[in-house]
This record gives C-alpha cells, structure tokens and sequence, in this order.
C-alpha cells in the first residue's frame, strides 16, 4: 500500500517529535506548487485529515491565489532577510 498525500502530511507531522510538539505547532497545511490547483484538492485533503488525526487538532489548509509561485515568494523574502545571505551561505550574482 502506498501512502497519499494525506497520509504523507501525518508522517511529517508525526515526524516532529512529541505529542506536545505535534498540537503546538500543527494547525495550517499549506498547499503550493501547480498541483495545489487540482480541482477538490484542498477540500478532499481537509476531511481526508480530518478522519486520519485526533480530534481536538485544528485542521486547516490553505493556498494561494497562485500556488505555482509560492515557494519562490517565500525564497525570495527569506533571501531578503537581512543576515540571512551570510547565515546560510547562499550564492549570490554578485
């Protein structure tokens, strides 16, 4: 049997550590990439969360009006992070 993506999303949740850990952070899924536009995608994924964690965890997922580009937003916005160039070591042009 090979995991879906639901079942993909617990795995990383559960990956975190602890219980604890698991109902402090755990609240929003984000959905990205051109795959997000899958019609039903997001709602399918709630209720499929929804039936596969506890239920006193918030479920909420979410996308972007344009979820093809929302990883390079966020790239982009961490890269303009003061410090964050050095930090980490990223290659710029310059």
């Amino acid at each position: 049997h090979q995991a879906g993506l639901p079942e993909l999303v617990k795995q990383a949740i559960f990956a975190v550590g602890s219980e604890e850990v698991w109902r402090m952070h755990f609240g929003t899924v984000v959905l990205c990439g051109a795959l997000a536009r899958l019609p039903g995608l997001k709602q399918r994924l709630v209720r499929e969360l929804r039936q596969l964690l506890p239920a006193r965890w918030p479920v909420r997922v979410v996308m972007e009006e344009e979820p093809e580009l929302s990883v390079w937003r966020g790239a982009a916005a961490l890269a303009r992070e003061p410090g964050i160039q050095e930090r980490y070591g990223f290659i710029t042009r310059e």
